[in-house]
């Protein structure tokens, strides 16, 4: 199951990395120790980076997994769904008479 998840896993590890020293220097990027931002403040960006990361990652992740057949996107369906069978209703069924054909008139 964890090969399965490792290019998951391998992009989020990449961006924790990468977003550590982003967070560090937002937190202490105001000289004024008055304006810089609290406890709560860098908890919520900290988790809000988490999140963004975890989507990028997993998204990125399913891209570059290994193991996907890209060539049943080339192959001819072999079944639709229902509604989009090609069936247009009650002229298609059998079980209605059909209309005689005109005669031309001369």
């Amino acid at each position: 199951m964890i090969k399965f998840y490792l290019p998951h896993l391998i992009f989020f590890s990449v961006f924790c990395v990468s977003i550590a020293p982003v967070l560090y220097y937002y937190q202490r990027r105001n000289p004024n120790i008055r304006c810089r931002p609290g406890l709560g403040e860098m908890t919520m960006v900290t988790i809000m980076a988490l999140f963004i990361g975890a989507a990028a990652s997993y998204g990125l992740g399913s891209i570059f997994r290994g193991d996907q057949n890209l060539r049943q996107y080339l192959a001819k369906p072999d079944e639709g769904a229902g509604w989009s069978s090609g069936t247009t209703g009650p002229q298609d069924d059998d079980n209605e008479p059909k209309p005689a054909p005109r005669k031309k008139s001369d």
